[in-house]
Formats: structure tokens, C-alpha cells, sequence
């Protein structure tokens, strides 16, 4: 059984970065949540994205072996599961930053910008709200069978909700708005 991955709170991460220490951080989300705001310092990484040769090429060989890689998500989810797959390929010094972005800006540390998109989450939540109220007015003008499409969302909401992927926001996040500039701008700081 392999050892669990350590946490580090986002407080005590703050602490060593306003020292000037060198800390590798990877954010694991979609380029757009990323872009919406992260913590200062990350680089951003998708998690489907996260192998040891990415990593190398974004923050040196040293990173997860030498030096320890934070990573960062969310909430911590993606985070851990993007650990897991690096620890399988065989980086070893990774740390969570414990409670992922959210807890980093609810403590109120440093976060950058780089867009003024709405948050995939948003736009998924927009998005649903828009296809219910039309299944409903298209279920009272047009036709009952228009509710079971109503369900269908639902039972989608629940699927999502249970394993922590979302299909419409994995489409949203493929939109030509919601990608990164190819102009070869890096996605730092």
C-alpha cells in the first residue's frame, strides 16, 4: 500500500512563499478556471494533462523528485487524483494544498486573473437553468414528453454530483471562449 500524499494548508504555504522560497505549485484545473483565478504563483497544468514530462518541462526534472510539487485544485479532488497518477509514474515529493483555491481565497491570499469569462461553473449553471425553463415551456406548449428531458437533466445533475465530473462543463470548457490564447503566452503567475 502506498503511503498517503501529504497536505499542507494554504496558510503555511502563503507563509513560505511570502519568504521567498521557491515553492513548484501546478493548478490542475481547465485552463478557463484557471484563467477565472488562481492562486499567485501557480502554473497551470490541466490534470489530464499532468505526467512527468509535463511537469519537467513547465518546472525543472527537480520538481516532485527533489524539491516538492504542490498541487492545487478547486477543492482538492483533481489535485488528488492528478497526485496519484504522478506518484504512479514516479514523482514522490508531492503535497495538496489542503482545501484547494477555494480555502485559498476564503483566507484571503493573493489571487490572479487572467479573464473576465464567467467561471465554468457559472456557465454550466446558466446553461442547465436555460435547458430546464425550456424542457418546462416546451413541455406546457408542445408536448408532456418534453418533462422526461427535465428528469434527464436531473439524473445528469445527480451523475456529476456523485462522481465529480461533469459532461456539460467538459463541453464548456472545449468552447472556442473558454480556450487558452495559442499565441505560445505562458499561463504563469
Amino acid at each position: 500500500m502506498q503511503p498517503t500524499i501529504s497536505l499542507i494548508a494554504p496558510g503555511a504555504l502563503h507563509h513560505m512563499m511570502s519568504k521567498g522560497e521557491a515553492i513548484d505549485l501546478i493548478d490542475v484545473r481547465s485552463a478557463a478556471e484557471f484563467a477565472d483565478g488562481h492562486a499567485a504563483g501557480a502554473v497551470n497544468l490541466p490534470a489530464e494533462q499532468a505526467n512527468v514530462a509535463a511537469v519537467a518541462a513547465r518546472l525543472g526534472s527537480a520538481a516532485g523528485r527533489s524539491r516538492p510539487l504542490y498541487l492545487i485544485c478547486a477543492s482538492g479532488l483533481r489535485a488528488e487524483n492528478a497526485a496519484r497518477g504522478l506518484r504512479s509514474q514516479g514523482l514522490s515529493n508531492l503535497v495538496l494544498v489542503d482545501g484547494g483555491t477555494v480555502a485559498w481565497k476564503e483566507n484571503g491570499f493573493p489571487v490572479r486573473r487572467k479573464t473576465r469569462l464567467l467561471s465554468l461553473e457559472r456557465q454550466t449553471q446558466i446553461a442547465l437553468g436555460v435547458l430546464i425553463l425550456l424542457m418546462l415551456a416546451k413541455g406546457s406548449l408542445l408536448h408532456p414528453l418534453f418533462y422526461a428531458l427535465v428528469a434527464l437533466l436531473g439524473v445528469g445533475l445527480v451523475v456529476a454530483g456523485v462522481t465529480a465530473r461533469c459532461g456539460l462543463s467538459a463541453l464548456l470548457a472545449r468552447m472556442p471562449w473558454n480556450r487558452p490564447p495559442t499565441n505560445g503566452v505562458s499561463q504563469t503567475g
